[in-house]
């Protein structure tokens, strides 16, 4: 990752950094009021990583639908998305019976399936063993956690009553550490950059879209992590860490994504178009600072058993941060790194929902 300083930066605490714990990170529906619309609840812990080392970048999911198996449609899994260097991605998806789920409230202590576990130890390190069913991958990784964690939203409100939707950061940056032997190869990772997060509520699943995009890099203490979660009010907030200084974007002084570069992609029923570069710019709390993101996709990877039309990519950040001076934007710093990003569509069209 490069980083370039055009001035000087001054110390800055956003807000943001609530007091994030460990049972923020837990399993929350045995908190959940008992009400209605249930069987529509998901709760699902991500990680991804890059390695510099060995080339070899990952995401790595944990969830539970429909937790009180109303109608008989509840369901466990697992994801795992890899890309290997000068490979195609490599996407596998295992669905297990509730009765194979087991997750505590009090941290990411849980357990998919009998080779699928995330421990946590301690409030700054989560441990992942996974093993897919096909025995294509096995990996046993380490994600210590290298900045505070942060609600990128919590109880948004959907269109309907009874959806809310909560997001919770609680690794914006990581260091990952361990072994995932991949169709035989082994692939050792030293000090990769991680990141992982958390997401509950309950929402129209096949109905609400989303973007989504970040990236983080450890040793130089830099991440941003921004989503769209189209529908739901008041918004997600974008965040940057950079100089030491925490910066919080309202979902207000966030402006409209603008994608560009589109690339088709051909279903069963017809043909689906993502695309390939999404330029955004936003303002943070105190609207003093100015940031431009763009990043653009590098690899693609399709999650062919969401509700949702997902693609997951790897993806170039850009960045420039700018400072209000004498009401003009002036250039402070510019910065890259490569991350992840997400773009997703519905299956059918659904006009009106």
């Amino acid at each position: 990752m490069r980083v370039s300083n055009t001035g000087a930066m001054e110390p800055q605490t956003s807000g943001i950094r609530g007091p994030v714990t460990p049972a923020d990170d837990g399993y929350h529906f045995p908190s959940l009021p008992s009400g209605g619309a249930q069987a529509w609840y998901l709760e699902w812990w991500y990680f991804n990583f890059v390695d510099p080392g060995t080339g070899l970048a990952g995401i790595l999911m944990f969830e539970v639908f429909n937790p009180k198996n109303r109608f008989g449609l509840g369901r466990a899994g697992t994801s795992v998305v890899l890309f290997p260097p000068g490979r195609e991605p490599l996407v596998i998806q295992d669905l297990y019976p509730l009765a194979e789920f087991q997750a505590s409230p009090h941290q990411a202590d849980l357990r998919v399936g009998p080779g699928n576990r995330v421990s946590s130890p301690d409030a700054e390190t989560n441990h992942l063993t996974m093993a897919t069913k096909n025995g294509k991958v096995q990996l046993e990784l380490t994600f210590a956690r290298t900045a505070p964690g942060a609600y990128m939203s919590s109880e948004m409100s959907g269109p309907f009553r009874w959806e809310e939707a909560s997001w919770l950061c609680y690794s914006p940056q990581a260091r990952v550490d361990g072994v995932i032997t991949l169709e035989g190869e082994r692939f050792s990772l030293e000090r990769a950059r991680g990141y992982h997060d958390h997401n509950w509520g309950k929402w129209l699943l096949f109905a609400r879209t989303f973007i989504w995009a970040a990236f983080a890099d450890p040793d130089r203490g830099l991440h941003f992590n921004y989503g769209l979660s189209r529908g739901f009010h008041p918004g997600n907030r974008a965040i940057l860490r950079y100089d030491g200084m925490d910066l919080e974007f309202p979902p207000d002084r966030i402006e409209p994504p603008r994608p560009s570069e589109f690339r088709g992609y051909k279903g069963l029923f017809r043909v689906w178009n993502y695309p390939t570069q999404v330029a955004v710019a936003m303002v943070d709390s105190t609207s003093r600072y100015r940031l431009e993101m763009t990043w653009r996709v590098l690899a693609t990877a399709h999650l062919p058993k969401a509700p949702l039309v997902v693609f997951e990519h790897r993806a170039h950040l850009q960045g420039k941060l700018s400072r209000s001076v004498n009401e003009q934007w002036e250039l402070v710093a510019e910065f890259e790194g490569d991350g992840f990003c997400e773009w997703t569509d519905t299956w059918i069209p659904l006009p009106g929902v």
